[in-house]
């Protein structure tokens, strides 16, 4: 994901944060030479969320925390969200609660890719999700 924004966003400056040490090694080896990105060791718990755009994308469901917690000290000027299901339901009217506008949405459908995401032989199906583009009100 940090390659995409990157190519999206060539000029802008990116925290990658991350809290698991293979996956922080993993992407530090892929953009090691780009001083335009930042990778940070930590938990969301233990960062301030503030930032142009915050993509928060699969990874909500593993804050230990009530994500309710997580949702009140957002501050930016757009935030993106990848979600699907119920989850994604309860996460739309806790935006809404503290102040979020959701301006635009697409669905991506299931797919199957690698299961490392990048070239195993072995193909996993990966279930669609919502991808909501949100700000401040």
């Amino acid at each position: 994901m940090t390659r995409r924004l990157r190519h999206l966003f060539p000029s802008a400056h990116i925290c990658a944060v991350e809290s698991h040490p293979v996956l922080v090694r993993r992407l530090r080896e892929h953009v090691c030479r780009d001083r335009r990105v930042n990778v940070v060791e930590a938990s969301i718990r233990d960062i301030p969320l503030a930032a142009d755009l915050i993509v928060m994308a699969e990874m909500l469901w593993y804050v230990p925390e009530p994500v309710t917690n997580v949702l009140s000290r957002l501050r930016g000027s757009y935030l993106l969200t990848s979600y699907r299901g119920t989850f994604d339901t309860c996460l739309r009217q806790s935006l809404q609660a503290f102040g979020w506008r959701e301006t635009i949405s697409a669905e991506v459908l299931p797919r199957f890719e690698p299961v490392d995401g990048r070239d195993s032989l072995l193909i996993a199906r990966r279930p669609g999700t919502q991808i909501r583009l949100w700000c401040p009100v």
